[in-house]
């Protein structure tokens, strides 16, 4: 038994993991829903002028309006050739990042937020990393992904909200999905 003891002191002393008691898993789970938005020019903060607002329905807390405000793009759109180095891609495909803030009635969930747009044939594909948030979101982590159209007037675009969200703890009661089905949480 002495021995036992002697390994684990030697194991806590040397920086080995512990577990804290009573330490709450996340709650994750997988997100599927729609996004529509159209383009902003008013009281859009971008340093290269393209914000857009909209709506987001999405699985479990993630029902409410987003905003983006673009930090860079690339392609066509900035005089770029191409948005790959040696040019392989049209300059109708651009590029663009920035941030896209998510906000609901139980707080708001802030993203990096990266994407293709392809503007001869009205595509386009997301990346959207988790940043931080506020209320139900603070601590939270994932990846989301967007994809879809655009409007043939240019306006905006709508498209498909795929990913993994993960809250640090429990949700409120009935985290419900688009179907009206309770929301079971995933390991992590």
């Amino acid at each position: 038994m002495s021995a036992v003891l002697l390994a684990m002191s030697f194991l806590f002393a040397a920086g080995a993991p512990t577990a804290t008691p009573f330490a709450r898993e996340p709650w994750c789970w997988d997100v599927r829903g729609a996004i529509t938005v159209s383009f902003s020019a008013g009281d859009c903060a971008s340093v290269v002028g393209l914000c857009t607002q909209g709506v987001i329905d999405a699985d479990g807390f993630l029902e409410g309006t987003t905003r983006y405000t673009a930090t860079g793009i690339g392609g066509g759109v900035a005089g770029e050739t191409s948005i790959v180095t040696p040019p392989a891609e049209p300059p109708s495909t651009w590029t663009y990042a920035g941030e896209l803030l998510v906000t609901t009635a139980l707080g708001t969930l802030r993203m990096n937020d990266v994407g293709v747009l392809d503007t001869a044939h009205g595509l386009f594909t997301e990346l959207d990393r988790v940043l931080d948030g506020t209320g139900l979101y603070e601590g939270a982590t994932g990846t989301l992904y967007m994809f879809g159209t655009t409007y043939p007037d240019g306006s905006g675009f709508e498209g498909d909200v795929r990913g993994r969200l993960c809250l640090p703890t429990a949700p409120p009661p009935k985290a419900k999905a688009r179907g009206g089905k309770e929301l079971q949480p995933h390991a992590t």
